[in-house]
């Protein structure tokens, strides 16, 4: 795929398709700047997709950049706000840089939009024990390992036993 979107970017540099196909390319290979570069320009060139900027920001949250990261899946759930893994990016984000609350509220919306959000009971569990509420951290880091997140039971065994 990457070199089929670099031959097209070298007849049509504008192609924000192809722009986004490698950029993925240069996500999933964990070439985190490079991507980041594809999609700004692809962003420029038309803001209006929100797959660019949630690719981005998992880009950016890849390279320990939460306000950048919190910037794009803001960007990304004005377009479409139904996408619950932008609500979970932004969540994270807010978990990592202290915004408890803030996250929290982000992960709510997450999980009614996908009851089988097993990474937004993780880090809502997580984040209410950071605000002292270990009762409700608890049953959510429950509820991530019955839908299968594995880094839930050790987070059991170290909040809440």
């Amino acid at each position: 795929m990457k070199k089929n979107a670099t031959q097209e970017l070298e007849i049509n540099p504008n192609n924000t398709d192809a722009l986004y196909d490698r950029a993925y390319v240069m996500y999933v290979w964990n070439e985190y700047k490079k991507a980041i570069a594809d999609l700004t320009l692809a962003i420029k060139i038309d803001p209006t997709k929100g797959d660019f900027y949630s690719i981005r920001a998992d880009c950016k949250s890849s390279l320990s950049d939460y306000r950048g990261a919190l910037l794009d899946f803001s960007e990304a759930i004005k377009i479409d706000p139904q996408v619950y893994k932008n609500l979970n990016g932004r969540g994270a984000a807010k978990y990592f840089l202290g915004r408890y609350k803030e996250a929290i509220s982000d992960f709510d919306k997450s999980i009614i939009i996908n009851p089988e959000n097993s990474y937004g009971y993780l880090i809502r569990g997580l984040a209410n024990i950071k605000l002292n509420k270990i009762e409700n951290g608890c049953i959510d880091l429950s509820k991530a390992g019955e839908l299968g997140e594995q880094r839930a039971y050790s987070r059991i065994k170290e909040f809440c036993n």
